[in-house]
């Protein structure tokens, strides 16, 4: 065990070295949430401009589905993720 003295010192830098890991944690999680909401927004515009265009020229392909997300068990894993740390994040 740690000498008195340095009782303190040993816990100041206990509790600086957890706080460092949440900030790269949080940083991390946001990293995570902003470049998935920007896949969102381009795979909806995608999906959109094809739109567009099929009506435009009649290709004769049908409707595209506007919002069309991958549906795997990651992906809503992350969602789930991001949406909680907004909350939390009050964003």
């Amino acid at each position: 065990m740690a000498r008195p003295d340095t009782f303190w010192l040993t816990l100041t830098n206990i509790v600086l070295g957890i706080l460092v890991v949440l900030s790269f944690l949080a940083i991390a999680l946001e990293t995570l949430c902003e470049a998935l909401s920007n896949l969102r927004k381009r795979r909806a515009f995608d999906a959109e401009l094809k739109h567009d265009m099929e009506e435009m020229f009649a290709t004769g392909r049908g409707r595209a589905v506007l919002h069309e997300y991958p549906s795997g068990s990651v992906h809503k894993l992350l969602e789930t993720v991001c949406r909680f740390w907004r909350r939390l994040s009050r964003r």
